[in-house]
């Protein structure tokens, strides 16, 4: 019980210090919801490698790599579900075209469990209270965190596999 307390006032402390800002200077947005895209060019790079390397990048980030793909066109898109520190849930889509790819980053979710208050909290992110209240911390934190699976990503795709 004292550790939920303190982790409760952890989070009180950490939102009361973080100022109310406008949440699109830190988070993009798009339609009113959070919304990470980019087109990365990538020389001499074909769909169908891109793809490949897309496959094998989901297979190593993302363990249980067969529920995480949702669909899939060949060498053309693929669609998957992702989940950042156990709590945040998104939909990353990636679409190919020889020599470039296409990326979003949509759909995020709250899925987790509070312990202390003994109960599930769902629904969309930008219905969290964190995120509603546009507190400065937290927002800095969960974009880094996307940030680092893009950059991930990037370098995924980009990886030149030797024909060994």
């Amino acid at each position: 019980m004292r550790k939920v307390l303190l982790i409760l006032l952890l989070f009180a402390t950490i939102a009361s210090k973080s100022q109310n800002i406008d949440c699109q200077k830190i988070v993009p947005f798009k339609d009113g919801r959070v919304f990470y895209e980019g087109v990365v060019i990538v020389d001499n790079a074909s769909s169908a490698t891109l793809y490949s390397n897309a496959k094998l990048w989901l297979g190593k980030t993302f363990v249980i790599s067969k529920d995480v793909v949702q669909s899939e066109v060949v060498n053309s898109v693929i669609v998957a579900k992702g989940i950042i520190d156990k709590i945040y849930t998104f939909t990353l889509t990636i679409q190919f075209k020889d020599g470039r790819y296409k990326y979003e980053i949509s759909d995020f979710g709250v899925d987790t469990f509070v312990p202390g208050l003994n109960k599930p909290m769902k629904g969309s992110i930008e219905s969290f209270p964190l995120f509603k209240n546009c507190k400065e911390a937290p927002l800095i934190l969960f974009d880094s965190k996307v940030k680092k699976i893009i950059a991930s990503l990037e370098s995924g795709i980009k990886a030149n596999n030797d024909d060994w």
